[in-house]
């Protein structure tokens, strides 16, 4: 399954043909869930990681989370492919939890080679793929909740 998820993924990142102005991103990327700040913020750890993102750093007093895949080479380009996600997690009052979920796609160019260097990040845009990120969330954090009753 994790496999298959990161091979569709590519698709349907670039699925989003028109760019998106930063009030549209923020609509898109922010969600309030019902519950509390404990539950969202291990729901988000617990989706990400099913997704097959690896964990790189939490802080849970500042609601933060940044995760990534693998890095993929590029047969193609020589250049390595992966993406970033960046989730902030606040409880806004006592029964919601605001939550932004950032995507980045990344790719580093091997020097001399094609593209010249270096690395570049490009915001993923994509309703389908960020709307399935909240559903999960919102089923762990439902699941959480109803464990403890």
């Amino acid at each position: 399954m994790k496999k298959a998820l990161l091979l569709i993924i590519p698709f349907l990142l670039f699925g989003c043909a028109t760019q998106m102005d930063a009030l549209q991103l923020r609509q898109l990327e922010t969600k309030e869930l019902e519950g509390t700040l404990d539950d969202a913020f291990r729901a988000t750890m617990s989706v990400l990681q099913d997704a097959g993102y690896i964990i790189k750093n939490s802080d849970y007093q500042s609601g933060v989370i940044h995760a990534e895949t693998g890095k993929k080479k590029d047969f193609w380009t020589g250049g390595t492919n992966w993406f970033e996600v960046t989730a902030t997690v606040e409880q806004f009052t006592k029964e919601i939890v605001k939550e932004r979920i950032t995507i980045l796609s990344k790719t580093e160019m091997p020097a001399g080679g094609f593209g010249g260097g270096g690395e570049t990040a490009v915001r993923v845009e994509n309703p389908e793929l960020i709307q399935k990120l909240y559903a999960d969330i919102k089923t762990e954090i439902f699941r959480r909740q109803n464990l403890a009753k």
